[in-house]
């Protein structure tokens, strides 16, 4: 599997195009979440993030966002196992780091581990909540990130918005063509029922 960039991704925070806020669903990772109420969207990140809702916030200080992080695995990893590699990436990729706790949760029918942590990098002290998935060979990271000034004040608007953190099952390849199939059955049955209706009210007519 290839190395998770579960917590060395937090680093990811500045430098970004912002769009439009408009309510997310990814068709290509199959997941949809409402961000919160006022967050803007950026859907321009790169590698395996997927989206980040940034805060609403004029305070140059503060950075508080929201980012999900997808990756598509090519053998299975179980959550205890994703959870062990996020603890070893706490300590490989900061020098000042400290988990305050880690529990189990369920969302909308998905197991998750959520790790709590305090963390300095770039000269900044921040809080991290991170909510990790395993589901249809996929990893889902959703990632609550905060300067400390600014972590309690956002931290309802992420309970709000992962707790509508949704994975649909893929599409199977096929179903695109018993689609089409169905149709042009439905429209060949449509046909034939005119053919004949029309051919009786003509026997019909000129019948003597």
């Amino acid at each position: 599997m290839t190395k998770i960039k579960i917590v060395v991704a937090i680093i990811f925070l500045l430098c970004i195009t912002i769009g439009s806020a408009t309510a997310y669903t990814s068709n290509e990772n199959f997941f949809s979440i409402d961000e919160p109420s006022g967050w803007i969207i950026d859907e321009s990140a790169e590698g395996d993030f997927d989206v980040i809702f940034y805060a609403p916030t004029t305070d140059n200080e503060s950075i508080t966002l929201i980012e999900i992080y997808v990756e598509t695995t090519s053998g299975s990893i179980t959550l205890d196992e994703l959870a062990e590699s996020a603890r070893e990436q706490y300590q490989l990729a900061f020098n000042n780091s400290l988990i305050i706790s880690e529990s189990i949760r369920v969302l909308n029918g998905v197991d998750a581990y959520e790790i709590v942590a305090a963390i300095n990098t770039q000269g900044y002290d921040f809080m991290v909540n991170q909510v990790m998935m395993v589901r249809n060979s996929r990893i889902y990271v959703v990632s609550y990130v905060s300067t400390l000034r600014q972590y309690q004040q956002f931290l309802s608007d992420f309970e709000n918005s992962i707790e509508t953190f949704t994975i649909r099952d893929p599409i199977p390849w096929y179903f695109g063509y018993m689609f089409v199939i169905a149709i042009v059955a439905i429209l060949s049955i449509i046909a034939a029922g005119l053919y004949f209706y029309k051919k009786r009210e003509k026997s019909s007519f000129i019948r003597p």
